[in-house]
């Protein structure tokens, strides 16, 4: 009877990867902070892992409750970075037209164990999986390793991407005490890099500019304007500061504009 419970709960997980609507909540979404409000940065991290790991356990991913990440961190801040990371990572192999939905489950389990429970040192596999779907696609073609992989995308490793994120996050993302908004003051500035309209597309622009820039840590802000969401590079910055941030970005090759308050 555990057998079959088991592999009903493993059908199901591929039911679920393998349709893109459902497959995508399973990674979950970037936390939204709003100016307008006090709530405290820890709050938004528990609410994103409540509704992370609840998807998750529904499906019979992910065997953890938010407790078992947040005992690791005193300081829920130091989550952002590595929920930036795994929404991601998740949404490039959910996204993946050559892993099989199975290859996927396994990978986003792998992300899942060494972003949030440090069961580190994960080798993922995709690399591996690809070279297996592009034999069977052509195998009278055998190319060797070294070959295939000069033509596969190669990011950084994710824990050099979450260290790149908090490195980035602690000299650019300035907070006050009341919450994650910057000290509502004179003189003190967001850099931002687009400011889409609607959250699903703010969503979609901040997961872009994440894949594209992994070791720069993004923050997605919404405006007093209903419509409007900024997507930051940092905050709560002086204003040299925040030029010297703003040449940095432009540098990167992306647009970038102050934001007062």
């Amino acid at each position: 009877m555990r057998l079959l419970n088991q592999l009903l709960v493993a059908s199901a997980v591929i039911s679920c990867l393998a349709v893109p609507s459902r497959a995508a909540e399973l990674c979950g979404r970037l936390p939204v902070f709003d100016h307008t409000t006090t709530e405290a940065t820890g709050n938004i991290v528990i609410g994103f892992l409540k509704g992370l790991i609840g998807k998750g356990d529904l499906e019979g991913s992910f065997k953890s409750t938010p407790e078992d990440v947040l005992h690791q961190y005193p300081n829920p801040d130091k989550l952002l970075p590595r929920i930036t990371v795994f929404v991601v990572e998740c949404n490039l192999v959910v996204n993946d037209t050559e892993l099989t939905p199975s290859q996927k489950r396994e990978e986003i389990l792998k992300i899942y164990n060494e972003v949030f429970l440090q069961k580190g040192g994960f080798n993922l596999n995709q690399v591996g999986a690809k070279l297996a779907a592009l034999v069977l696609a052509n195998p009278h073609t055998m190319a060797d390793v070294e070959s295939i992989q000069a033509i596969l995308p190669v990011r950084p490793s994710i824990q050099d991407q979450i260290s790149a994120k908090e490195a980035w996050r602690q000299k650019w993302f300035h907070e006050s005490p009341e919450g994650p908004a910057p000290t509502n003051v004179p003189g003190r500035y967001h850099v931002i890099v687009a400011s889409p309209c609607g959250e699903d597309a703010a969503q979609k622009a901040i997961t872009s500019y994440n894949t594209k820039y992994p070791d720069i840590y993004f923050e997605l802000w919404r405006t007093v304007d209903k419509c409007y969401f900024a997507v930051t590079v940092g905050t709560g910055l002086e204003q040299a500061q925040a030029k010297e941030l703003l040449a940095l970005v432009k540098q990167r090759g992306m647009k970038g504009f102050l934001w007062h308050w």
